[in-house]
């Protein structure tokens, strides 16, 4: 029974993403959740959480922003910021970080 626990607790880790203390991603569901409980987020928001989330610790640059989230739309960078911001302001702990004139990242140790 303790080795069918085992199991089931590692599957669950491997669908989901611990971004900081309180928020983890689930990539299955893809929803953000926030001591695990969902976060209410905009189609959009989520798309830029699972990019991040996926790539966490790594810079995800704006083409890779356009390429995936805006299916390369062109949007400038301005528009992704914007995003983002808005993004940030709705969630209770700054995991997200600006990397100027790059992109963004989330940090793995952060919050």
């Amino acid at each position: 029974m303790l080795r069918i626990e085992n199991v089931m607790k590692s599957a669950k880790s491997c669908n989901h993403i611990l971004l900081t203390k309180n928020y983890s991603y689930d990539k299955v569901n893809k929803l953000l959740l926030y001591q695990n409980e969902a976060c209410e987020l905009t189609k959009r928001q989520i798309q830029i959480i699972n990019l991040l989330a996926i790539n966490n610790g790594i810079v995800v640059d704006f083409e890779k922003f356009r390429e995936f989230i805006y299916k390369n739309e062109f949007i400038d960078n301005a528009t992704i910021r914007a995003e983002v911001s808005r993004l940030k302001k709705s969630l209770k702990d700054n995991f997200i970080e600006n990397i100027r004139g790059i992109g963004y990242k989330i940090n793995k140790t952060k919050a």
